[in-house]
């Protein structure tokens, strides 16, 4: 285990959901107490978990969200005219749902506890919560920047099939949310002023198979 600067958000919401061994814990712990940049992110770790599963989103009427829509939809149209977005691909490097199961064991699909994602790149981690809404789910998001600077807004944009969807900006924490979504696979484009952060595929699924 890494420790101090090397120690990553994945390794953080790891200590956070108890899955590391009590060494690696240990380190984790003695990093967090060190180091201000890594409090920060535990907080913000710990509020994004204690919201996840907490919050039930309700569906909006579809006025709130057309203007904001039509708006991000200009600004981001306006910065890939300039240029200068760079594009970086998410990396899966966290799933809760891969311990719901020994290696190897199959069984029939049965209905699935709440899913926490992380994602990394070059430029920020994103952290996702995908949580059951009656026969739909809800997608809860934060950025965290890995550049120890004052973080950066993204417009957030779901799409499938290459067809966007909707499109919400993150808000001061860079938390954003998407509701009532239907199980299918989706893409997520995370987009700054100078770069933008791309997971895709992003299976939603209220089932797992394990």
């Amino acid at each position: 285990m890494a420790i101090n600067s090397d120690i990553s958000t994945t390794d953080l919401m790891n200590w956070l959901e108890g899955r590391l061994t009590a060494d690696d814990a240990t380190d984790v712990a003695r990093a967090v107490a060190q180091e201000p940049h890594l409090q920060a992110t535990t907080k913000w770790l710990r509020e994004f978990l204690r919201l996840s599963a907490t919050t039930q989103l309700a569906t909006p009427p579809p006025s709130i969200h057309r203007a904001p829509t039509e708006h991000f939809k200009e600004y981001a149209r306006g910065l890939r005219g300039q240029g200068i977005i760079q594009t970086l691909r998410g990396l899966l490097t966290a799933d809760s749902w891969q311990r719901l199961a020994p290696a190897g064991a199959r069984h029939a699909a049965t209905p699935a506890a709440p899913r926490q994602l992380v994602y990394s790149s070059p430029a920020a981690d994103v952290a996702l919560f995908i949580q059951a809404n009656n026969e739909n789910l809800d997608l809860i998001g934060q950025v965290f920047p890995l550049a120890a600077e004052e973080l950066a807004a993204y417009t957030v944009q779901l799409s499938k099939d290459g067809r966007p969807l909707n499109m919400t900006p993150t808000d001061l924490v860079g938390k954003f949310s998407f509701s009532a979504l239907k199980e299918d696979s989706y893409a997520l484009v995370l987009t700054a002023d100078n770069h933008e952060i791309v997971i895709d595929p992003l299976a939603l699924s209220l089932r797992a198979e394990s």
